[in-house]
C-alpha cells in the first residue's frame, strides 16, 4: 500500500515539473524561430504521439517517466534535404549562440518559475508551520550548556528573526553547511525576557547531520500537551475509566512532557499496568491501565491502550499579500537554491559523503510521505523537486543544459563552434557521469528502505 501510495504521488508531480521544464525549452525555442520536431514526456520507447498543432510539433508520450525531451531541427542529427528550402531558416545551429542559449536556459529558469508560482499561492493561503517553540533539553547537550531548558520560544537564529520552526531548521543547516563553529540563537524565556547564547556545534558529524540534526544540540521542537482523544470501545483505556479530554501528568509516577512523550512511553511498555495521573477538568486523579500489545515490523511488540492521541508540535498559520508573498516565494526559491548547490559543492569536495545523494525511489518515497501528509505538503514537494530539477540541469555536466551552456561559452571565448569530434566526446563523458550518479543515488535509496 505504501509503494502505491508513493508510485501514485510521485508519477504526476515528476510529470508536472517535466512538463514545466520542457515547456520552457520549447517557448524558448519558438521565440527564436527554431522549429520543434517533437515534444515528449518521458524517455525511450514512444507509446503514443500525435501532431495537434499546424507547426508540425509531434506531441509524444514515451515509456519511461523520469524525464522528457524537445526534439529541434538540427543540421548535425536531421538530413535536411527532406525538408523544404526554407527549412534552414527554422534550424537549431543557425540561431546565435546567445538564442541557443537562452533556449538552454529555459528549462532550469520555468522550474524556478514554477517553483516561485506554486509558493506565492501557498503563502497567500496560509501554510501552517511548527512554532518555534522548544520541548524539554536533555541535560549534557550543547543547548542546556547554553542555559536552555525548554518552553524557550527561539526568536532569531544568527542575527536572523524567525517566526517558525521550519526556519530554524534551515538557517542551522546553512550554518552548518559553511563550516560555522556555532549557532547565535536569541530565545524568548518563561520569564517573557529575552536571552542570547551561541550553540556550539563544532562536535557534530557528518553522520548526525544525515537525520535530525538539532536533536544531537538539544534543540527539538514543543509537541502538544499529552491529552487524550478518541477512546476505543472496550479497549484497555476505557475500561480503566480514562475519558476523552483528560490531560495525563504523570505515567508510573514520571513526569509526561508532552504527547509524543506519552505514545512514546505506552510503546514501550506493552501488557504493562501503568499508573496514570492525569488533570481531568481540574480535578487531579490517578487510575491504573492495563496496556495491551500489537505486532509492529520493526519493533517487534509494542504496546497500546486503545486511545487516539494527537502528536503534533503547535502550529502557527503563516499569510501574506500578494506582493509580499511574491517577494517571500522569491527569497524562499534563492535561499533553497542555494543550499542545494551548497550541498552539491560539499559532495563534490568530500566534505559530504555521497550517500546524501537520492534517485526517483528516495524522491518517490518522500512523495508518498507528504501526500499523506495533504494537499499543502505536496505542493511542497513538487515546489522542491522543481527547484532540484532546476539545479541539476545547470551543473556543467554534459548532456544536461548546465553542460551545453558551458560549451557555448566556450564557442563564445573561442570564437567559433567546438569540433563535432569534442561534443560527441564531450556527450559520451556526460551521459557516463549521468549513468553513474543514477547507480549511486539507486543504491543509497535502497539502502536506506532496506536497511
Amino acid at each position: 500500500m505504501d509503494f502505491a501510495i508513493a508510485l501514485l504521488a510521485f508519477i504526476p508531480a515528476i510529470f508536472i515539473v517535466i512538463i514545466v521544464h520542457e515547456f520552457g525549452h520549447y517557448t524558448a525555442a519558438r521565440l527564436c524561430g527554431v522549429r520543434v520536431l517533437r515534444f515528449s514526456l518521458g524517455i525511450g520507447k514512444i507509446l503514443y504521439s500525435r501532431k495537434f498543432s499546424p507547426d508540425g510539433t509531434e506531441w509524444a508520450l514515451s515509456l519511461l517517466p523520469l524525464g522528457g525531451y524537445i526534439k529541434l531541427l538540427d543540421a548535425r542529427s536531421e538530413d535536411m534535404t527532406q525538408y523544404p528550402p526554407d527549412a534552414m531558416a527554422h534550424e537549431f545551429t543557425s540561431r546565435s549562440v546567445w538564442q541557443r542559449m537562452f533556449i538552454a536556459i529555459a528549462g532550469p529558469a520555468a522550474n524556478f518559475l514554477l517553483a516561485v508560482f506554486l509558493l506565492t499561492g501557498l503563502y497567500v493561503y496560509g501554510i501552517q508551520h511548527p512554532v518555534a517553540q522548544l520541548r524539554t533539553v536533555p541535560a549534557e547537550t550543547a543547548a542546556y550548556h547554553a542555559g536552555l531548558r525548554g518552553g524557550e520560544t527561539v526568536v532569531a537564529v544568527n542575527d536572523q528573526a524567525v517566526i517558525h520552526w521550519n526556519q530554524v531548521r534551515m538557517l542551522s543547516a546553512n550554518a552548518m553547511l559553511d563550516h560555522l563553529q556555532a549557532i547565535h540563537l536569541k530565545w524568548q524565556g518563561k520569564d517573557n525576557g529575552y536571552h542570547q547564547a551561541d550553540i556550539d556545534i563544532s562536535h557534530l558529524t557528518e553522520k548526525d547531520m544525515k537525520g535530525d540534526f538539532l536533536k544531537h544540540l538539544g534543540l527539538m521542537v514543543a509537541y502538544r500537551p499529552a491529552v487524550l482523544g478518541e477512546l476505543e470501545a472496550g479497549g484497555p483505556a476505557e475500561r480503566a475509566g480514562l475519558r476523552q479530554g483528560d490531560r495525563i501528568l504523570a505515567v508510573d509516577g514520571k513526569t509526561v512532557i508532552d504527547s509524543l512523550d506519552l505514545i512514546e512511553r505506552i510503546r514501550k511498555s506493552p501488557d504493562s499496568a501503568l499508573q496514570f495521573d492525569l488533570d481531568r477538568q481540574g480535578k487531579k486523579m490517578t487510575l491504573m491501565v492495563q496496556s495491551g500489545h500489537r505486532m509492529d515490523d520493526r519493533s517487534g511488540k509494542i504496546g497500546r491502550i486503545g486511545v487516539n492521541i494527537y502528536a503534533a508540535p503547535e502550529m502557527v498559520t503563516v499569510r501574506y499579500g500578494i506582493l509580499s508573498a511574491l517577494r517571500q516565494s522569491i527569497l524562499k526559491t534563492a535561499e533553497t537554491s542555494y543550499l542545494t548547490i551548497k550541498s552539491i559543492g560539499q559532495i563534490m569536495t568530500g566534505a559530504l559523503s555521497v550517500k546524501n545523494i537520492s534517485g526517483p525511489v528516495g524522491i518517490a518515497d518522500y512523495a508518498g510521505k507528504t501526500a499523506r501528509a495533504g494537499g499543502l505538503a505536496y505542493l511542497g514537494f513538487i515546489v522542491f523537486i522543481s527547484i532540484s530539477i532546476g539545479i541539476m540541469n545547470l551543473l556543467p555536466i554534459p548532456v544536461l543544459d548546465g553542460g551545453l551552456l558551458l560549451y557555448y561559452a566556450v564557442e563564445i571565448i573561442k570564437g567559433s563552434p567546438v569540433s563535432e569530434r569534442f561534443f560527441r566526446i564531450w556527450t559520451a563523458v556526460g551521459l557516463g557521469l549521468i549513468g553513474l550518479l543514477m547507480v549511486i543515488a539507486m543504491f543509497n535509496d535502497f539502502g536506506r528502505l532496506f536497511p
